[in-house]
């Protein structure tokens, strides 16, 4: 399994990652198989606006963001993985890369974007951490901004362990949960009051998932209100790297929301 992000669950191990980031961790943006992704921002966009990619990570969104952008301010707390951003993307003349410490809960300075980008940022298992970036999204857009969230979804976590069954059950295992279970991509005794809150591991990280009208109450917790909500589909293989070829649609997905400021 593939880690599910553009930026890494556990902001300690970023600096660690960045050598192999492009290997293990799933870029959203390059894998949506619907362009889910692209014609949201297709819908956002224009060369008179600023977009503030929040997590960016290596910069898997930024020719995307700068085509379609007047400004685009990228911000990590890795310098590591921004060190890969500013090698690929420094050289655009409307992206500005900067490092930013996000879990004070402070607007980016001299910022006020009118489409924020979080993508697969607020995936770590500290609850705080995550309604503090929120909070960093909130301040940075403009008061009429928009912010287009991307992030693991529990009930697609839950299909794919279903689905691991199926296939150990179609091998002919006479305890398929169990084998699911053994390969750790199921939830073990061990996990299941993580699971309760949304937290899957995956290579042993906690990652936080979200259900859909969790993340409705999520976002209106941090002054948002959600106006959207679709999904980010994926290949099997992003979640099993030798997926059978029987295993198909319903695929994997994230969800993607679109959410405005309370006034």
């Amino acid at each position: 399994m593939e880690f599910r992000g553009d930026s890494w669950p556990n902001w300690t191990g970023c600096d660690r990652l960045a050598a192999r980031y492009d290997d293990e961790v799933l870029s959203s943006f390059d894998s949506d198989l619907s362009g889910a992704i692209e014609r949201c921002l297709d819908g956002l966009a224009g060369p008179d606006k600023t977009v503030l990619d929040l997590g960016c990570g290596v910069g898997k969104y930024l020719a995307g963001l700068a085509e379609r952008f007047g400004r685009v301010v990228a911000v990590d707390h890795s310098e590591k993985l921004l060190e890969i951003a500013r090698r690929d993307h420094g050289e655009r003349r409307n992206v500005e890369i900067r490092r930013l410490d996000a879990s004070d809960g402070r607007a980016v300075r001299g910022v006020r974007a009118h489409v924020v980008v979080c993508a697969n940022v607020v995936i770590m298992a500290d609850g705080e951490l995550r309604d503090a970036i929120l909070q960093v999204a909130r301040k940075s857009m403009k008061r009429d901004g928009r912010l287009v969230l991307v992030v693991p979804s529990l009930e697609s976590a839950l299909l794919a362990q279903r689905r691991l069954a199926e296939w150990h059950e179609r091998d002919g295992a006479e305890a398929p949960e169990e084998d699911a279970e053994e390969e750790g991509l199921a939830p073990s005794k061990r996990t299941c009051r993580e699971l309760l809150r949304g937290v899957v591991r995956i290579g042993d990280v906690p990652t936080k998932h979200h259900l859909a009208d969790e993340l409705l109450l999520t976002l209106r917790r941090a002054g948002l209100d959600l106006e959207e909500l679709d999904r980010v589909h994926y290949p099997w293989e992003s979640e099993f790297g030798d997926a059978p070829h029987w295993m198909r649609d319903p695929y994997p997905w994230d969800w993607l929301a679109v959410a405005s400021r309370r006034r």
